[in-house]
């Protein structure tokens, strides 16, 4: 199971409704809902220009910062790291 973001986020919440977003599982948004998902994408698009402009390095900021990584591609990027070859 790839483990998102959104679903990661779910579980810390409520373990069904993560399990209903891994499996792909839609409900209905709610004013309340959309309002609340908003301010999150703000506040961490904020979070992210914040700590991109204490980087003084451009290359390892875009580097080093990855948001949208998967679990996934973060294991695999650490079982390659840790090869000398």
């Amino acid at each position: 199971m790839l483990v998102t973001e959104k679903v990661f986020e779910a579980f810390l919440r409520c373990e069904t409704k993560s399990y209903l977003y891994s499996k792909g599982a839609l409900g209905t948004n709610t004013e309340f809902s959309d309002w609340q998902r908003h301010v999150r994408e703000q506040f961490k698009q904020a979070g992210w220009e914040r700590l991109r402009s204490t980087v003084r390095d451009s290359n390892a900021a875009s580097w080093a910062l990855l948001p949208d990584t998967t679990m996934q591609e973060l294991r695999s990027v650490d079982r390659n790291f840790g090869n000398p070859h």
